[in-house]
């Protein structure tokens, strides 16, 4: 360029020169840059000047659309990593609540054993109470 360095080449995306390359000087934003711009495509046919624009909107919209997409991905991945997490915690809920089963059911079944026990030793004493002839041993009976 005029001002002794390389110029580097860019890509132009206005409307009438959409994604055409130019050589610019490095430092065309600062104030000692140069006014140094050579174009380094040829001239655009008029249709491919009509229809680029509408193609750059297309892709840009699609994009924008990809990152949404990309976001709410991100966005599922964290509640099925959360609904994950509450699934282990409703799996180990469970097992205790299993195991609180398994030793209430223990318990029913002492329960049941000492009850027919229970009345075993009832039958037992009701019999000989029978066999003694059913006396009164000093008790009254009730009703």
């Amino acid at each position: 360029c005029y001002c002794k360095e390389p110029a580097v080449i860019r890509t132009g995306w206005t409307g009438e020169n959409p994604g055409r390359r130019f050589h610019a000087c490095l430092f065309w934003k600062e104030k000692n840059g140069c006014n140094f711009f050579k174009w380094e495509d040829p001239l655009m046919c008029r249709r491919s000047r009509e229809i680029i624009p509408g193609l750059l909107r297309k892709i840009n919209r699609l994009q924008s659309e990809v990152t949404n997409m990309e976001g709410e991905v991100s966005k599922l991945k964290e509640d099925v990593a959360k609904m994950e997490s509450g699934l282990v915690e409703m799996g180990n809920e469970v097992s205790i609540l299993e195991a609180e089963v398994v030793k209430k059911d223990c318990a029913k079944r002492r329960l049941m054993k000492l009850l027919i026990v229970m009345l075993l030793i009832a039958f037992i004493f009701f019999r000989m109470w029978r066999a003694a002839g059913g006396k009164s041993t000093g008790l009254k009976m009730l009703a």
